[in-house]
Protein backbone atom coordinates (compact mmCIF):
# COMPACT_ATOMS: atom_id res chain seq x y z
CA UNK A 1 0.00 0.00 0.00
CA UNK A 2 1.28 3.65 -0.92
CA UNK A 3 2.37 6.38 1.10
CA UNK A 4 -0.86 7.97 0.05
CA UNK A 5 -3.46 5.19 0.20
CA UNK A 6 -2.50 4.45 4.09
CA UNK A 7 -3.15 8.15 4.47
CA UNK A 8 -6.79 8.36 2.46
CA UNK A 9 -7.90 5.09 3.73
CA UNK A 10 -8.23 6.35 7.53
CA UNK A 11 -10.05 9.36 5.82
CA UNK A 12 -12.43 7.24 3.87
CA UNK A 13 -13.14 5.27 6.88
CA UNK A 14 -13.50 7.94 9.58
CA UNK A 15 -16.21 10.22 7.58
CA UNK A 16 -19.05 8.49 7.81
CA UNK A 17 -20.74 10.10 4.19
CA UNK A 18 -18.15 9.00 2.00
CA UNK A 19 -18.16 5.66 3.13
CA UNK A 20 -21.34 4.88 3.04
CA UNK A 21 -21.51 6.57 -0.94
CA UNK A 22 -18.21 4.04 -0.91
CA UNK A 23 -19.94 1.06 0.68
CA UNK A 24 -23.40 1.96 -1.70
CA UNK A 25 -21.13 1.56 -4.85
CA UNK A 26 -19.11 -1.18 -4.16
CA UNK A 27 -22.68 -2.91 -3.29
CA UNK A 28 -24.13 -1.99 -6.58
CA UNK A 29 -21.25 -2.45 -8.66
CA UNK A 30 -20.89 -6.18 -7.51
CA UNK A 31 -24.49 -7.27 -8.72
CA UNK A 32 -24.38 -4.78 -12.44
CA UNK A 33 -20.92 -2.92 -12.40
CA UNK A 34 -21.63 -1.78 -16.20
CA UNK A 35 -25.04 -0.22 -14.98
CA UNK A 36 -24.39 1.17 -11.92
CA UNK A 37 -21.27 3.25 -13.25
CA UNK A 38 -23.88 4.61 -16.26
CA UNK A 39 -26.51 5.41 -13.51
CA UNK A 40 -24.57 6.04 -10.24
CA UNK A 41 -21.36 7.28 -11.41
CA UNK A 42 -21.89 10.97 -11.76
CA UNK A 43 -23.34 10.75 -8.63
CA UNK A 44 -20.78 9.35 -7.14
CA UNK A 45 -18.13 11.53 -8.76
CA UNK A 46 -20.37 14.58 -7.20
CA UNK A 47 -20.12 13.47 -3.70
CA UNK A 48 -16.66 12.31 -3.77
CA UNK A 49 -15.33 15.85 -5.34
CA UNK A 50 -17.57 17.57 -2.41
CA UNK A 51 -15.90 15.60 0.35
CA UNK A 52 -12.05 15.83 -0.84
CA UNK A 53 -12.45 19.46 -1.89
CA UNK A 54 -14.03 20.25 1.64
CA UNK A 55 -10.51 18.44 2.79
CA UNK A 56 -8.28 20.68 0.28
CA UNK A 57 -7.20 17.25 -1.60
CA UNK A 58 -6.93 17.99 -5.24
CA UNK A 59 -7.82 14.96 -7.79
CA UNK A 60 -8.57 14.32 -11.02
CA UNK A 61 -9.64 12.05 -13.73
CA UNK A 62 -8.08 9.06 -14.88
CA UNK A 63 -7.76 6.19 -17.76
CA UNK A 64 -10.91 4.88 -18.94
CA UNK A 65 -12.93 7.24 -17.01
CA UNK A 66 -10.99 10.43 -18.56
CA UNK A 67 -11.41 8.84 -21.57
CA UNK A 68 -14.98 7.97 -21.67
CA UNK A 69 -15.73 11.52 -20.30
CA UNK A 70 -13.17 13.75 -22.87
CA UNK A 71 -14.13 11.64 -26.13
CA UNK A 72 -17.78 10.52 -25.32
CA UNK A 73 -19.10 12.67 -22.82
CA UNK A 74 -20.24 9.81 -20.48
CA UNK A 75 -18.37 6.59 -18.91
CA UNK A 76 -17.49 4.15 -21.46
CA UNK A 77 -19.94 1.22 -22.12
CA UNK A 78 -17.76 -1.67 -20.72
CA UNK A 79 -15.88 0.58 -17.99
CA UNK A 80 -16.90 -1.06 -14.43
CA UNK A 81 -15.07 1.25 -12.55
CA UNK A 82 -13.97 4.75 -11.55
CA UNK A 83 -10.75 5.62 -12.07
CA UNK A 84 -9.62 8.94 -9.69
CA UNK A 85 -6.18 9.46 -8.59
CA UNK A 86 -5.05 12.12 -6.23
CA UNK A 87 -2.51 14.79 -5.81
CA UNK A 88 0.32 14.17 -3.18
Amino acid sequence: MTSLKKKLKPFVVNNRFLYSMYNTYITIAKTRKRSAIQKYGFDVLDHIHAVLEKEGIVFFLDFGTLLGIVREGRFIDHDVGLDIDVVE
